[in-house]
């Protein structure tokens, strides 16, 4: 019996008291805020731009259409769509630029992308941008535009 008592405490506390003081402290995440504005970004290296600092732009491929976008917005959504439907007649190369935040998942509604690089942008950003975004960036990787499409 004296043996259990042990075992039966560490399982309703979900861990001895060994186990506990072993493991490592977690750090509540910071969460930080950023703000992107794209069109302040044309005739400028994307390498140099507000979004550099949040992903590795140089590990990404250039001469290509960067999409800005959001997983719980319908506008996006519906623009990723159109892009995935005419991807067939006029393949190009995409980059996916997800702005994402805690607790988008639970609310997500994109539910079709091109063909591309998929990129997350970290979840532990407040994101303060209108979405979606294109971005033409060409082979030196320069923003040649940036233009936020109205929904239709």
């Amino acid at each position: 019996m004296r043996a259990l008592v042990p075992a039966l405490v560490s399982l309703v506390l979900g861990a001895s008291a060994c186990e506990r003081a072993s493991a490592p402290e977690r750090a509540p995440v910071k969460i930080e805020h950023a703000t992107l504005d794209p069109s302040t970004w044309v005739g400028r290296s994307i390498h140099d731009s507000d979004l550099a600092r949040w992903t590795d732009t140089r590990k990404l491929p250039t001469d290509a259409l960067w999409v800005l976008y959001r997983v719980d917005c319908d506008h996006c959504r519906e623009h990723l769509r159109e892009l995935a439907r005419g991807f067939a007649d006029a393949p190009r190369v995409f980059v996916l630029l997800a702005l994402r935040e805690r607790g988008d998942e639970q609310r997500a509604v994109v539910d079709d992308l091109p063909p591309g690089e998929r990129v997350d942008l970290p979840d532990h950003v407040r994101w303060h941008a209108t979405a979606p975004w294109e971005l033409e960036i060409d082979g030196e990787g320069v923003v040649r535009s940036a233009v936020a499409p109205l929904p239709r």
